[in-house]
């Protein structure tokens, strides 16, 4: 069990900082140390210590754990199909009967666990002292329930005296003075299952997570929690192409933009956004921080995010609901919402909306955790950067088990790992290599070498022509004073039948570029890129954004038919 001091003690007490903005906010939680370097890479987890859960009742359950175990080398012996409920959410007793009990039993018996003094709790579970397990991951595969229901007859007196133990209070300590926030008993499958090798482990409450902010954990740390992830989504295919994406994104490499979506309730959010944005920009990459109060917009710019974290409203929304949308290969993304994985039936939450989307991995919350309670963006995003896999890097975020908090993807997947250098000069038009060329034009912006780095791009565009190096050379350009060489470098768009999400993406920021040079065949060459853009199947909110560019350029110079035409609201 871990051991609280007491100003740690009392500061948990005093926790109350829910997501929801009508709440306000109160005292936070006293945690480990931030790590600021994560210098040291936690070592790769062994193929042979991963076990995977399945439903049996659900043969796509069993057959994606096979899939699983194919594609990562884990032994087919090590998938634990149990017969169990297909619903998303179960009560206390479906989930003890039908997986804690029975996965508990199993890895007794194949000596997954070493217990003694075995004996159940009120709720019926069965465990003992966990001397130590050799679990490396649980992985737990569609089908199996996500949700445990609340139950108020579990809140006894005698179970908030469990709680207070849990925290590291003095044994006979009431439960009086916690917030009413934490004295639930609905929480995660995933989270309560992590929490098994607890000694005090609570029916309602939570328990500190042992790795939280471990940059190099130990025996001790390790052995104190069975670290699950989820391959989930609305569909079994969903939930397939998450092993997927991660493979693809090992690879090829992890390539693209990074989007930073602030403009959330609480401040202690924003400083997490903040301290992303400045990390990933010193490490070279191309970051875009909106920092308005509403997410995103449609038409902002929003081309191959490869990591993306914002939050916070409800339902997903702005690009990501454009047709067509889809993460690159291996991309990491995660809103921060209270209820974002209450459902991964639900399309419109975000963990599932994500997952959707081709995101290889995000995380998410089954109830209401409390901010302080959920994963810390910053702790997840510092750890992908250094090298981390991102199983590692989402449970040293987490300072709960015992709590509402889950990990969709693969954990064994490490999305920024050293890579082998490509042949820099095989040609491929329209991948997300210009966007590794891009990093490199502006290490040479920012170490002022601005003819190096003009070169560069010309040379890159010259080799691996594509949206976004266009719009990259053509914004040098202009910033040069050479416009005409702009408008010859961004002509191509205005010729393209067909555009994917990201090139329309792209073409509208490079038809709003072109309108702010002041010149009529500047303005002819963004007419003529809308007009196709206006062609296209887009989202409503985007639509308006191309309908209302082009207007914004007739009113200069335009005939009375074409300030009507251009009037007229997107019709979509």
């Amino acid at each position: 069990m871990i051991r609280l001091s007491s100003r740690q003690f009392l500061a948990m007490l005093a926790i109350a900082l829910p997501f929801a903005t009508n709440c306000s906010a109160q005292p936070a939680l006293v945690t480990p140390p931030r790590i600021n370097a994560f210098s040291k890479v936690p070592q790769a987890v062994s193929p042979a210590s991963v076990l995977i859960l399945a439903n049996s009742n659900e043969s796509q359950s069993v057959e994606l754990a096979r899939y699983y175990a194919r594609k990562r080398g884990i032994p087919l012996d090590n998938i634990v199909a149990l017969p169990m409920s297909a619903k998303e959410t179960v009560a206390w007793d479906e989930f003890v009967g039908s997986i804690w009990n029975p996965l508990h039993a199993w890895m007794l018996e194949n000596k997954w666990i070493n217990e003694g003094l075995a004996e159940k709790d009120v709720q019926g579970r069965e465990h003992g002292l966990m001397i130590g397990h050799r679990v490396g991951w649980l992985v737990i595969c569609q089908g199996v329930p996500l949700r445990i229901s609340e139950n108020p007859a579990l809140h006894t007196p005698e179970l908030g005296e469990q709680f207070m133990l849990a925290l590291g209070a003095k044994p006979g300590t009431k439960a009086d003075a916690v917030s009413p926030l934490l004295k639930h008993s609905f929480a995660s499958v995933d989270s309560e299952l992590a929490a098994m090798p607890a000694r005090n482990n609570p029916v309602y409450g939570f328990v500190p997570n042992p790795l939280f902010r471990r940059e190099n954990p130990g025996p001790m740390e390790l052995s104190g929690i069975i670290r699950t992830a989820r391959l989930g989504g609305t569909s079994y295919l969903a939930a397939q192409r998450l092993v997927d994406s991660a493979i693809e994104g090992e690879k090829r490499g992890l390539d693209g933009r990074v989007y930073i979506d602030k403009g959330g309730p609480f401040p202690q959010a924003e400083q997490w956004l903040d301290r992303i944005a400045a990390s990933y920009s010193a490490a070279g990459w191309d970051v875009e921080l909106d920092e308005a109060k509403a997410t995103f917009r449609a038409d902002s710019r929003f081309d191959a995010p490869a990591l993306y974290f914002g939050w916070y409203v409800q339902f997903v929304d702005g690009p990501f609901v454009e047709p067509g949308m889809h993460f690159p290969a291996g991309a990491i993304a995660m809103h921060l919402h209270s209820f974002s994985a209450s459902s991964l039936a639900d399309e419109k939450r975000w963990s599932a909306a994500l997952v959707d989307r081709g995101a290889a991995g995000t995380i998410g919350n089954v109830f209401e955790p409390t901010l302080t309670l959920t994963h810390d963006f910053d702790v997840i995003a510092q750890a992908i950067l250094a090298g981390w896999s991102f199983g590692d890097a989402a449970w040293c975020s987490m300072p709960a088990l015992s709590w509402q908090g889950i990990i969709l993807g693969d954990p064994l997947y490490r999305p920024l790992a050293p890579r082998e250098k490509t042949d820099e000069n095989s040609p491929r038009m329209g991948t997300l290599d210009q966007y590794a060329d891009i990093r490199a034009i502006m290490r040479l912006e920012k170490d002022g070498r601005v003819d190096e780095a003009l070169a560069l791009a010309q040379s890159c565009y010259s080799k691996r022509p594509g949206y976004a190096i266009a719009l990259k050379l053509a914004q040098m350009q202009h910033a040069l004073g050479n416009d005409g060489g702009a408008e010859m470098t961004l002509g191509f768009m205005a010729r393209m039948r067909g555009m994917d999400c990201d090139q329309r993406n792209l073409a509208l920021q490079s038809a709003r570029l072109l309108s702010g040079f002041g010149s009529k065949t500047a303005d002819a060459l963004a007419m003529e890129i809308l007009g196709k853009l206006r062609e296209m199947d887009t989202g409503k909110d985007f639509a308006e954004a191309v309908r209302a560019a082009g207007y914004d350029i007739v009113k200069r110079s335009g005939s009375a038919a074409e300030l009507l035409e251009w009037s007229k609201a997107a019709a979509r």
